[in-house]
Order: structure tokens, then C-alpha cells, then sequence
């Protein structure tokens, strides 16, 4: 029995463009020039396609997965919470403490896993008042029955129970301290906050940019009260610490944001050349095999070689990936009123990972990407994982499939894809530092804005200023203007975790193109036998990566560049 019941988080990660979350992002677009070219290459070689019916508007009856979270879910929590009071209290039967706590348990992950479901399901169809309602009723539901939670177990902490030493006893210091900072006033916030998101998924795009700045900073608000709740300056050193788990400083932030702005804007804009010159050489067929490749879906325009790289995985690897394709395990929509993204979230009642694959979001790359989510994912059901890990699992995944292809296509069309790849995985890098940088700010100053509209386009100009300038990004990567708009509500504090799990995965691809069984082996032992607990600097070190802290990880990078 583990008597810690964890606040889940819905997501371990997701993967979208343009007005959506972005927990991890996948082919943001490099330049607006590549992606007419992708888009006029598709028009001409698109097929005709069975068009999938829309879910309708009203609650449907096909749902794809099994949501039954009513009020006697919670009336049988609540129950069961005073069965654990009174006999925790008193202190008496061990084994009856023991057995009440474990039904508890079970009672709360119910629940939990109802909440996500929830949040699946609006996902796949964000048009229905029924399912939002929903969505907000069941995380609702989730965040009070918690709140209860941690009331009795503060209650037991300041009880004269002789049960109560026992009952802690197997808790960790950083566990009884989140228990006694735990307040109404979090659940409150927490709700407020997820309120915010379906406000801000709903908004008008002519009013997007000024009203997605004033949600936003209603978010700051609300998350650096919650830091200041458990004792933290602001959101952004409590999320370093609490939410991601990361095992260097917000001061070592600042160093990985100078080695970006030092090491990979030179690479990046030498890279663009030489990508778009290996482009140009393509004949029309072969340009049109990457284009669809990185934007079609993976089982439609191009050959689905995803299930062959699966095949030759080592045979633990292999096992728990090909469950993905089982029904029940991964869900692909292509309704207009579904969103446009995908992410692998944990069922904890069922004891499984889930992915979804929104509209667009279907490609090969996109599918193998959340499939290294899913697969270290089931070696870690009861862990709770360092983001900047989770993320490697994810990147890694996406590497070893581009070099695995180099024995399945053309040489010419190979080295164009792997130049693309690493040039957009660089980008993201540089992107993801300047939105980390970015919130830093935001949430160092929140006191000072008064404006949130242009105050927080001002932070993103300085910011910008570190990296190669307003019209570098502009020309060359993406809007940033728009971007923070787009990714900092749903996921704030997250995208340096998607940039140093870049630079290790980069640095996983040349391992690859050098011995590809041998960088497996890396990969396999960073999803099923890292350690949690130690970190996940520790765990590059332990499997032979460098740190994205050292400055010889970056001549890694360059190397690899140099050898495609």
C-alpha cells in the first residue's frame, strides 16, 4: 500500500502546432519557404481519401473510451475517507487500517483515471458542450477528493493516533511537506486554472492575441500563488523542483540558455543552407516521398515502416511497443473538432499508457515519437519520471527510426530527411530556450505587468535579443509573438525539458550512425532500467551521454552534423 496518493497530472506529454498545448512539440515548421513547398509537393500527389464522419456536436454514444464518473464515485470516496478517519484515529487494527487505506486508494484512481479520460475525450471532440462539461466536472471532482485527502492526513499528522508514525513511516520529507502546505486554496487554483484552459481554447481568433495574453497572466497569477503556497519565490523554481523534477538549478538554466544561443544559432543557420540545397537537388518523386513522410499520415502516403522498425527492436523493446497498436491502447482522430495534437497520458487504474494522434498529427515520426512515451512508460507505471527523461524516451525514439531507415530508402532521400530532422530538432531546441527564457522573465516580473498584451511582447523582444534577434527568429524559425500565446497556459515551465532532451537525443543519433545496436542497447537501458530517483543527468551519464550543461556535448553535435 502506498498511502502517498499523487495529484496527477493528466499528460505526460503532447505534441502540437499552431493554437494548441505543446508538452512536446513535434515539426514545428521551419520556414515558411520549406512548408509551401511541402504543401504544393502534396497537392500534387494527393490520393483520394474516404472522408471520416465528424462527431457531432451532442455527447455521443460511440465514445472510445468508457467514461462513467458520476456523484456516487465520489459519495463511495467520501465513505470510504471516514471509514480511514475513524479507524486511523483510533489507531487500533493495523490490518483493518491497512485494508480501508488500500480501498481508498482504488476509490481515488478511479476517480483520477475518470478525470483523464475525461480530458481524452474532449480532446477528441472539443465541440461538445456535453463533453467540456464533462472534462471540467470530473477534474473538478479529481482536485476535491484529493483536497480531502490531504485535509486527513493533516488532520493524522497533528493526532496523538498511536497509528500515526506507522502511517507515515514509509512517506518521504518532501512528501509530509507537501502534505502540510496543502490547502482549499490550491484545489481552488488548480480548478481555476484548468477553467482558464477551456476558456482559452475556445477564444475568438480575431481576438486571440490580446485575450490569450490576459489568460495567460491570469495562470502566472495563480501559479506563482501556488509556489508562494509551498514556499517557493515564484512558479518557475517551483516547477523546476516539484513539477519536473530536475536535477539542475534555474542558475544552471541560464548557462544551458547561453551554450543554445553560443553553439547552436551559428549550427542552425549553416545547417538551413545546406538542407535547403539538398532539397533543391530531390527530383519531384523523391521530394515528394519526404514531404509526405514528415506530414501525412503514416499508413496513407507513405509505406508504414513503422511496424518494420518495431520488428527489429530488441525483443523487451519490441514487446511493449507493438501493444500500442492493440485496440484500446492509441487513439486516431481526424474530426475537424477534434485537437489538433498528440500526447501519451498514464489510465493509472488500468495500469497503461494511452496515446492520441489528432488531426495532423498522424505522420510516421509523430507516431514513433509518441511511441517511445508509450513503451518506457510501462517500466515506470508507479515512477514519477523527470520530464527531461521522458522527453529523451520520446526524441530518442524518433532518431533511432531515421537511421534505421538508411537500409529502406534511397541514399539521396536518407541524408535530405536526416538533414531536415536534425535542422528542425535544433530549431525546436533554439525555440524551446527562448520560451524558457521567456517565462523566466514572465514570472521573475509578473508583479510589474500591467499590460499583459504588449508587457509580454516587450519580455519576448529582450529575450530574443540573446538569441540572434527579432528577425533571426522571424525569418528563419517561427513567430515567437505568436508562439508563447500558443504554448505557455497548457504547458508552463516545460519547454526546456524538450530542449536538453533534444541535445541528448542528437548526441543518441550519432551514437547510432555509428554502431545502431549499440545505441539500441543505450536507448533500451534509459527507458526500462534508469533509476528515477537519481535524476536524469544521472541517468545520461550512467548510459555513455553527455551533459547538455557541458560545452563538449555541443562539439558532439556539430560532429554529428558534419558526418550526415
Amino acid at each position: 500500500m502506498k498511502r502517498y496518493l499523487r495529484y496527477l497530472a493528466l499528460l505526460l506529454c503532447l505534441c502540437v502546432f499552431s493554437m494548441s498545448f505543446s508538452s512536446c512539440m513535434t515539426y514545428f515548421r521551419i520556414y515558411d519557404e520549406f512548408e509551401q513547398m511541402v504543401e504544393e509537393v502534396l497537392d500534387e500527389t494527393k490520393t483520394d481519401e474516404t472522408e471520416r464522419e465528424d462527431s457531432s456536436g451532442e455527447l455521443p454514444e460511440d465514445l472510445p473510451l468508457e467514461y462513467t464518473l458520476t456523484e456516487a464515485d465520489r459519495e463511495a470516496f467520501e465513505r470510504q475517507l471516514e471509514i480511514c478517519r475513524t479507524i486511523t484515529l483510533e489507531g487500533k487494527d493495523k490490518q483493518a487500517i491497512e485494508e480501508a487505506w488500500n480501498t481508498l486508494e482504488d476509490l481515488y484512481y478511479h476517480i483520477a483515471t475518470q478525470s483523464q479520460i475525461a480530458y481524452i475525450l474532449y480532446c477528441w471532440d472539443q465541440s461538445s458542450e456535453a463533453i467540456s462539461d464533462a472534462y471540467l466536472y470530473a477534474s473538478e471532482m479529481s482536485a476535491e477528493v484529493y483536497a480531502d485527502y490531504m485535509d486527513l492526513c493533516q488532520e493524522i499528522d497533528t493526532s496523538d493516533s498511536p497509528y500515526r508514525d506507522a502511517f507515515f513511516a514509509d512517506w518521504t520529507e518532501e512528501e509530509i511537506e507537501e502534505m502540510r502546505v496543502y490547502s482549499e486554496e490550491l484545489s481552488e487554483l488548480y480548478d481555476e486554472n484548468d477553467r482558464i484552459l477551456v476558456e482559452y481554447r475556445e477564444l475568438d481568433e480575431n481576438k486571440f492575441e490580446n485575450e490569450a495574453a490576459e489568460l495567460y497572466y491570469q495562470t502566472v497569477l495563480n501559479n506563482n500563488r501556488i509556489a508562494a503556497l509551498k514556499g517557493y519565490g515564484n512558479y518557475y523554481e517551483y516547477a523546476y523542483d516539484k513539477v519536473y523534477l530536475r536535477d539542475y538549478s534555474t542558475a544552471a538554466a541560464a548557462e544551458l540558455h547561453r551554450l543554445c544561443a553560443n553553439h547552436l544559432i551559428p549550427l542552425y543557420k549553416k545547417a538551413s543552407s545546406d538542407f535547403q540545397r539538398m532539397y533543391d537537388s530531390l527530383n519531384s518523386f523523391e521530394q515528394s516521398f519526404i514531404s509526405s513522410f514528415l506530414y501525412s499520415d503514416y499508413d496513407d502516403m507513405t509505406v508504414n515502416y513503422v511496424k518494420a522498425y518495431v520488428n527489429q527492436a530488441p525483443e523487451s523493446m519490441r514487446e511493449a511497443m507493438q501493444t500500442m497498436f492493440e485496440d484500446g491502447n492509441s487513439i486516431f482522430t481526424d474530426s475537424e473538432n477534434s485537437y489538433a495534437g498528440a500526447f501519451t497520458g498514464m489510465l493509472y487504474e488500468y495500469e497503461k499508457p494511452i496515446c492520441y494522434f489528432g488531426p495532423g498529427y498522424q505522420s510516421s515520426t509523430t507516431v514513433v515519437h509518441e511511441l517511445g512515451h508509450y513503451y518506457a512508460e510501462q517500466y515506470h507505471i508507479d515512477d514519477e519520471l523527470a520530464m527531461d527523461l521522458a522527453e529523451v524516451h520520446s526524441q530518442g525514439n524518433e532518431m533511432l527510426f531515421l537511421v534505421f531507415l538508411k537500409d529502406h530508402i534511397s541514399t539521396d532521400i536518407y541524408e535530405t530527411l536526416v538533414s531536415y530532422l536534425l535542422l528542425d530538432t535544433i530549431g525546436s531546441i533554439i525555440l524551446c530556450m527562448v520560451i524558457d527564457e521567456f517565462e523566466m522573465t514572465v514570472y521573475q516580473n509578473a508583479a510589474q505587468i500591467a499590460k499583459p498584451a504588449e508587457d509580454f511582447d516587450r519580455l519576448m523582444y529582450t529575450v530574443l535579443e540573446h538569441y540572434g534577434g527579432e528577425a533571426f527568429f522571424l525569418e528563419n524559425i517561427a513567430d515567437p509573438y505568436l508562439y508563447w500565446r500558443y504554448v505557455t497556459i497548457e504547458s508552463p515551465v516545460y519547454y526546456i525539458s524538450y530542449a536538453v532532451s533534444g541535445i541528448a537525443s542528437i548526441e543518441l543519433y550519432a551514437a547510432a550512425e555509428e554502431n545502431y545496436r549499440a545505441a539500441q542497447e543505450i536507448y533500451r537501458k534509459l527507458a526500462e532500467e534508469v533509476v528515477p530517483s537519481d535524476g536524469f543527468l544521472a541517468a545520461l551519464e550512467s548510459a555513455g551521454l553527455g551533459s547538455p550543461l557541458d560545452a563538449k556535448t555541443y562539439a558532439k553535435i556539430q560532429l554529428a552534423f558534419e558526418r550526415k
